[in-house]
């Protein structure tokens, strides 16, 4: 690309490089947003249509350059240029080369979009960020609180900086898939947003300072908390530090999983995305082919993992319903975008949970097209369930929502006269409700039960509150701490679950699609149970669940216990 002045028509040519012979460029990292072409280029001394994004970014990119003589060109790296994108053949070829192309780049150009009335404002207050809590780091402070924030220098969080800055990170950028690659293998990032730019190592060091003193952004400018907006900027730094330092790669099942919230425009791309990241990517490198519909990928994909043992994470991402419909039970759908929902924590990823025992994983791909035998043995089934809880920032909706929902869970195990484990059934409750594992995936220990008890009363007195009556203000602070305890405990496990009575008496916490009658089936060699629903002769696989008493292959040591095959369809 050519020099040249600012309204100038962008001109350039194409160069036809090896690799292996290590050219010098620069490669750009965006979002297409809109795929319509509306603006124009001159490449090659031909019109050349490109969306109004890649426009954009090219003439601000351009823009350091002025002052050079005319003739001065920058090489880049563009894919909506260098890829012809209407050959799916070429296009499945580059996926192939997409980690050496971002790897061998001098430099990543970054760009997050055109300028907004407050983007600048944005960019210039993570340099404040940074600078002001940097010298913080020597003091003995654990968190920061945002009703304090002028005590250390910092704007208040009424201040339009603030949500300046988490209006930047809710940018397109950060939520798609394709940029965790390009991040994590570049050697130098720089992030340009309008006019303004920043290194990689700024935006990286405020992560690492607001994460040090829990001071991040939300979605709720009432609510400031850590995940909302930095998740997927998190998880992005996270993969490149760890590529930079050489570690080791991640199984492409467990880079699904962690990327999850990110976003594709084509479905298959939630896949190949990350190829060059997974360190079992020669496995699965013959399904990346475009030709092929989404749902034939997904199987494929399913299918090898099958092949080379990654079935306990495999069947533990299954949840329903899904939006490709035609995809066996058994195959989790991919293109799912969950950033808008209360997700758990998956339940397979504990090292705690062993339901099945000591015994070993067996399954085997049918002869039928679609069909998973899987050796278990179904064990119980769902008689009662409750209502799902919409997990809330919001205090206001929290206070609406939470103590119903409570008092219907004390309701539905109210009838048990006593558990089969021998415990109290108020023990097995509370611990059913938070799967039995703190926060930190810890066995939650008795303590819990008494953080349970701090968890209804502060519900209690903060609803005395809102309606305006007197409260002890003193003992709902000594409250606090406990009922918190609880509290995220439980967040990581009831949502997008519900509690259910099993007909054998146990309180479990299945996903929120299960319905009476489902059965509960363990399988050989996997840490957690899973539900299953009935379908002639054979089985669908609805999600993995927790069910208090059975995690620790406590049934699998019963006289008689045998493992058959079933088939998932």
């Amino acid at each position: 690309m050519f020099n040249g002045p600012f309204d100038s028509p962008i001109r350039g040519y194409l160069k036809h490089v090896s690799l292996d012979a290590t050219p010098a460029y620069t490669a750009l990292s965006y979002v297409w947003e809109c795929p319509h072409r509306t603006n124009t280029i001159i490449c090659d001394d031909q019109a050349l249509p490109v969306t109004k994004s890649l426009f954009t970014a090219l003439k601000e990119i351009r823009r350091s350059l002025e002052g050079e003589d005319d003739e001065v060109a920058m090489t880049f790296w563009v894919d909506a240029i260098c890829i012809d994108q209407e050959n799916l053949a070429e296009r499945a070829q580059q996926v192939r080369l997409m980690e050496q192309i971002y790897r061998q780049a001098s430099v990543v150009n970054v760009w997050l979009g055109d300028r907004s009335a407050d983007s600048d404002q944005a960019m210039q207050f993570v340099v404040e960020l940074v600078n002001t809590l940097v010298p913080l780091q020597h003091k003995q402070l654990e968190s920061l609180e945002f009703k304090r924030l002028r005590n250390y220098g910092l704007r208040p969080k009424t201040d339009d900086a603030w949500q300046a800055l988490r209006r930047l990170l809710a940018r397109p950028w950060f939520s798609r898939v394709w940029v965790i690659q390009e991040l994590a293998m570049c050697k130098e990032v720089l992030v340009m947003c309008g006019i303004m730019i920043l290194t990689w190592g700024t935006v990286a060091d405020l992560l690492t300072l607001c994460t040090r003193f829990h001071l991040c952004l939300g979605s709720d400018p009432k609510n400031l908390t850590v995940w909302s907006c930095a998740e997927g900027l998190q998880l992005m730094n996270s993969i490149r530090c760890s590529m930079k330092i050489g570690g080791e790669k991640q199984d492409l099942v467990r880079l699904l999983r962690a990327t999850s919230r990110f976003q594709s425009t084509i479905p298959q791309d939630k896949v190949f995305a990350l190829l060059g990241l997974a360190k079992d990517s020669d496995n699965f490198l013959q399904h990346v082919n475009y030709s092929h519909g989404t749902v034939h990928t997904f199987c494929s994909i399913a299918e090898t993992m099958i092949k080379t043992n990654v079935s306990f994470e495999l069947l533990g991402q299954v949840r329903q319903p899904k939006r490709l419909s035609s995809l066996p039970s058994w195959v989790p759908d991919w293109s799912f975008d969950d950033s808008a929902a209360d997700e758990p924590l998956p339940l397979h990823v504990h090292m705690q949970y062993a339901a099945a025992g000591g015994s070993t994983p067996s399954l085997r791909l049918s002869q039928t097209a679609g069909i998973l035998d899987v050796l278990g043995r179904i064990v119980d089934g769902v008689d009662k369930l409750g209502s799902r809880l919409r997990l809330t920032a919001s205090k206001e909706e929290a206070l609406k929502t939470y103590s119903p929902w409570d008092e219907e869970c004390r309701a539905l195990v109210r009838g048990l006269q006593q558990y089969p484990t021998g415990e109290s059934v108020a023990e097995a409750h509370w611990r059913t409700r938070i799967c039995n594992q703190t926060s930190h995936l810890k066995v939650a220990d008795a303590t819990y039960g008494l953080n349970y008890e701090s968890w209804r009363e502060c519900l209690k007195m903060d609803m005395k509150s809102a309606t305006g009556q007197k409260i002890d203000a003193k003992k709902l602070q000594e409250l606090v701490p406990q009922a918190g305890a609880f509290n995220n405990a439980q967040k990581h496990s009831i949502g997008g679950r519900k509690l259910c009575v099993t007909r054998n008496g146990y309180l479990g916490m299945v996903p929120s699609e299960s319905r009476v009658g489902d059965s509960f089936c363990i399988f050989s060699g996997f840490p957690v149970p899973f539900v299953l629903r009935k379908q002639g002769e054979h089985y669908m696989l609805i999600g993995e669940c927790y069910v208090h008493g059975i995690m620790d292959g406590e049934l699998t040591r019963q006289r008689g216990f045998e493992f058959r095959e079933i088939s998932l369809v």
